[in-house]
């Protein structure tokens, strides 16, 4: 009877992986060492990139800002094709020449990113670019185009001019009667007919501040959001947010670590192999088949 091979043949021993990881151990640091500092030496070519940043208030009741807000949905986005029309023409020379003109406008979206939450009172839009000053310049781009872009008009412009007319007129005769009456109102003789003045007076004086604030508003909505919407203006980058060195540095040293252990244990397997013949013989089938020999 053929003795059968044991289940401890094919096993291979804690003590046999630490032989060959000391008989190869300075390789094992050496290479991966080798192309980490080479990767790192690479990412000193790679061109930077930097990135501006700036904070818009949504809430806390600022008219003006709900334009802001088309972000979430309305009209206007900051990344729509409009507004990156727009900053094509202040900037042409902005993303690579030679791409057609649906390739332009992609590389430039690729360099805006702009989020929005529910549960935040702010928008969050950065830009990048190869210098602090382009990162910067596009940012504040981004959000001047999409402000000119909100602003009322054609019939809503119309309409809200008509409103802060309407509004203008109503301001200065709630004004001219509420003078009228303080001019006066040492002349009412006390009792109800002095109540009645008296409460008439604070009326028009409630209706002439809500009317100034309504106005205030409307006057907003023309102009657009301003300053005011700002908690952060753009930022001037101090450091590039590409190339990540350390990062590839360090990736390029474990995946040349993992790859130089997978070789070594391979190489060591093979060496193992020569000297059984049966094994020997194929190797040499294989080398034969992928061209080897």
């Amino acid at each position: 009877m053929t003795d059968q091979p044991s289940q401890d043949d094919y096993e291979i021993s804690i003590l046999d992986i630490l032989v060959v990881l000391a008989e190869n151990i300075r390789t094992i640091i050496l290479i991966p060492l080798i192309v980490g500092l080479i990767a790192l030496g690479v990412t000193f070519v790679i061109p930077k990139t930097y990135q501006s940043t700036a904070l818009l208030r949504t809430s806390e009741g600022v008219q003006g800002v709900q334009g802001v807000q088309g972000v979430q949905g309305g009209p206007v986005d900051f990344t729509s094709v409009d507004v990156l029309e727009q900053i094509l023409k202040q900037q042409p020379e902005i993303t690579p020449q030679g791409l057609s003109h649906e390739k332009t406008l992609q590389a430039l979206l690729k360099r805006i990113q702009v989020t929005a939450k529910k549960q935040e009172s702010y928008i969050t839009v950065a830009a990048q670019g190869s210098t602090p000053e382009k990162a910067q310049l596009l940012c504040r781009q981004v959000i001047e185009s999409f402000r000119d872009l909100s602003l009322p008009r054609g019939q809503q412009l119309d309409a809200l001019k008509e409103e802060i007319k309407i509004t203008e007129e109503s301001i200065r005769d709630l004004s001219l009667v509420a003078k009228k009456i303080s001019t006066n109102i040492d002349k009412v003789t006390p009792g109800t007919e002095g109540d009645n003045v008296a409460r008439a007076y604070v009326t028009i004086i409630e209706k002439l501040n809500f009317q100034k604030q309504n106005l205030f508003k409307l006057k907003q909505k023309l102009a657009g959001f301003g300053s005011e919407v700002f908690i952060q203006e753009p930022t001037l980058p101090e450091k590039p947010i590409k190339p990540k060195k350390a990062q590839i540095a360090i990736m390029a040293i474990l995946a040349a670590g993992f790859l130089t252990i997978l070789y070594v244990f391979i190489r060591a397997a093979f060496r193992n192999l020569k000297g059984d013949a049966e094994a020997s013989e194929k190797l040499a089938r294989i080398r034969k088949g992928i061209g080897l020999s």
